[in-house]
């Protein structure tokens, strides 16, 4: 397997959750650490974070309960995003100058946790594991119908086999995880490529963009690149095809360059649901 693939599959982030004063009996700040893989959801995390905060809560019976949320710095965290795409767009910081000290890296995560007045315009609502099961299974019918121009391969997948597929994805099992994906879902080259399964969100508002994006190019003789697609789609954040001006592309905090082909990223970088989650950040 690619030595690429279990380098983003490893790509974690520190996390600091602190418990809202208003749903703790304790008179002190009640933190919980935790560190979480950038391509996994932190609602798999929600019932050990809530298990260490069941002591401190006012009624700890809610420790039970499913519908609690999170916000960074006021804003409503989604569940159903993964946690790097998350943290890259809430944060918005340009990886090229992390390095500087003006640059607050935003790490540990500061995440606090609520459950009094779910914002239900702004987020899903959370019932159980189960919700975050049913939203990935239909991304990856999604991604499958984009790439295939049908749904069969993952159709197709036996209850055992979707089963082992979603618990790789609970577990966070490379091994298993990625055995899967090329053996019954991903095409054996790019050229069987219907469309590149790809969602770029938008800085400042993170609003999602999703266009039909062919892994070639109209003469099918040249592939596809990041350059290509984000300057036809988003032309005024990317006027260049090949030099980065206004914006950058990110995949799992990484910058990634205009030249890539979108289908051999694909291969090597997409996400536990089948997509690229494209994050735009601005050059300041």
């Amino acid at each position: 397997m690619s030595e690429v693939r279990e380098l983003i599959w490893n790509g974690t982030i520190p996390i600091k959750v602190t418990l809202a004063g208003n749903e703790s009996r304790s008179p002190d700040k009640q933190e919980y650490l935790l560190t979480v893989p950038r391509n996994s959801y932190i609602s798999i995390y929600l019932p050990q974070i809530l298990a260490y905060f069941r002591p401190s809560l006012n009624d700890p019976h809610n420790a039970d309960k499913h519908d609690w949320w999170f916000d960074f710095e006021g804003v409503p965290v989604r569940w159903n995003w993964p946690v790097g795409l998350s943290y890259d767009l809430l944060t918005g910081l340009d990886p090229t100058q992390a390095a500087e000290e003006k640059n607050d890296s935003h790490l540990p995560w500061a995440l606090e946790l609520h459950h009094k007045n779910y914002p239900k315009d702004y987020i899903l609502g959370y019932e159980s594991i189960d919700s975050l099961r049913d939203y990935w299974l239909n991304q990856s019918k999604e991604a499958c119908y984009l790439r295939d121009g049908n749904a069969k391969a993952i159709m197709n997948m036996s209850k055992d086999e979707t089963d082992e597929l979603w618990e790789s994805v609970k577990a966070h099992r490379f091994a298993t995880f990625w055995s899967i994906t090329d053996r019954r879902l991903l095409p054996n080259t790019a050229t069987n490529l219907r469309y590149v399964p790809v969602k770029v969100y938008l800085p400042v508002t993170n609003k999602m963009l999703q266009r039909l994006i062919r892994p070639t190019l109209e003469d099918k003789r040249e592939p596809q690149t990041v350059g290509t697609a984000l300057h036809e789609h988003l032309t005024e954040l990317f006027p260049s095809r090949r030099t980065c001006i206004r914006a950058r592309p990110l995949i799992h905090g990484i910058v990634i360059p205009l030249q890539a082909p979108l289908a051999e990223l694909l291969a090597q970088c997409m996400f536990v649901d089948g997509f690229l989650h494209v994050s735009i950040v601005m050059i300041s």
